[in-house]
């Protein structure tokens, strides 16, 4: 799992009544790579560009714009530090978002495992049902 900084902006969330000096927010996203739990969901086939108008009434064009694989994050945490952190401590909070991340994806798909058969034999019994009045 790929896990980095992407954002870093002002604490400017906070209520005007209860100011944080020094305080900013960064971002880390959790990107899982190929082998891995959350990855099949997560990697994606998208268009190169938005479509014209012309290609939303007509698939066939719409079908010729250029697309590509990219792989969106299973997470992203908004996380508030001091701005006076070191490189050690913010890299041992990075580290350690990084193995809660791992952790929740594998928990994810355990719990999908499990209950894929119920949900299917929930599907099976009552997919058709209808209420008679």
């Amino acid at each position: 799992m790929k896990t980095k900084i992407v954002m870093v902006g002002q604490q400017h969330f906070t209520m005007a009544h209860d100011p944080k000096p020094n305080i900013i927010r960064i971002r880390i996203d959790h990107t899982p790579e190929e082998g891995e739990p959350m990855y099949d969901e997560q990697h994606v086939l998208v268009l190169t560009r938005p479509l014209t108008e012309e290609e939303e009434d007509d698939p066939a064009l719409a079908d010729l714009v250029p697309t590509e694989w990219i792989t969106n994050p299973m997470l992203c945490q908004l996380v508030e530090v001091s701005a006076d952190i070191d490189e050690t401590e913010l890299r041992r909070l990075v580290q350690k978002q990084h193995r809660l991340a791992r952790d929740r994806a594998a928990l994810i798909k355990q719990t999908e495992r499990e209950l894929t058969p119920k949900i299917q034999e929930f599907e099976q019994r009552h997919l058709d049902f209808e209420v008679i009045e």
